[in-house]
């Protein structure tokens, strides 16, 4: 892809580039304007440990983003950002490109990204390297994890169809289950099986992840702000 070809790619009103922040004015120099010994002072005073757990979660339901360390927070450094990314089950991100290198250390899962049209395939464990002014994109290629119980209700959600749920009726159980009534000496009880999976027939065409934009998030939760109380900044 040539450099025309990017541009091109990343022109407002395109589905692509409907962010505002991939259109409003950046920053890429930072001053800082102090006598010497003041800014020497302040870079010591800086913490050399951020705990990402202190953090919440932004974004959502398909991708979710929390920054750790950035030049607008931690004034320690100038030249380096780092930050967590959640793509949820055959989510993505935002096709984007930005003018210094990133690499990307991949912590769960498997998928791949598309650099300049071209892709890449990674998995747990891999580092993926984005060069200077690389169009690129995220992609989770995984599907949910069934240990992970955020997972299976997001599939469960999403995913499931109620008049094709299962009741198993009479089913073996155990004196330790507290639904069944005691005393008795019948330990039965029922089960529900929910299909939240995608179908098979029609696999290939299963609808992509469902996202509002963040302009639209943000008008809804300072709407409702008092209802949510909030609570959906912890996802």
């Amino acid at each position: 892809m040539t450099q025309e070809q990017a541009t091109e790619e990343l022109q407002p009103g395109k589905d692509v580039y409907n962010a505002e922040q991939w259109i409003k004015k950046r920053i890429f120099v930072r001053e800082l304007a102090r006598k010497y010994g003041e800014i020497y002072r302040g870079l010591l005073e800086q913490p050399r440990v951020f705990k990402s757990k202190n953090l919440s979660f932004k974004g959502g339901p398909m991708f979710f983003h929390k920054s750790v360390i950035n030049p607008q927070s931690a004034s320690v450094t100038q030249t380096i950002e780092t930050h967590i990314d959640v793509l949820a089950p055959g989510g993505y991100g935002q096709k984007h490109c930005h003018m210094n290198s990133a690499v990307m250390y991949v912590l769960e899962g498997k998928g791949y990204d598309v650099h300049g049209g071209v892709r890449h395939d990674w998995e747990a464990g891999d580092a993926a390297i984005v060069e200077n002014a690389c169009v690129h994109q995220h992609f989770n290629d995984d599907d949910i994890d069934p240990y992970d119980i955020d997972d299976v209700m997001w599939a469960v959600c999403t995913r499931s169809e109620p008049v094709e749920m299962d009741i198993i009726k009479k089913a073996w159980s155990t004196p330790l289950d507290p639904r069944i009534r005691k005393p008795t000496d019948s330990f039965h009880n029922s089960r529900g099986i929910i299909y939240a999976v995608k179908p098979y027939e029609w696999y290939s065409d299963f609808p992509l992840t469902a996202v509002a934009s963040e302009k639209l998030r943000e008008e809804a939760f300072s709407k409702w702000a008092n209802q949510l109380d909030g609570r959906w900044e912890v996802i």
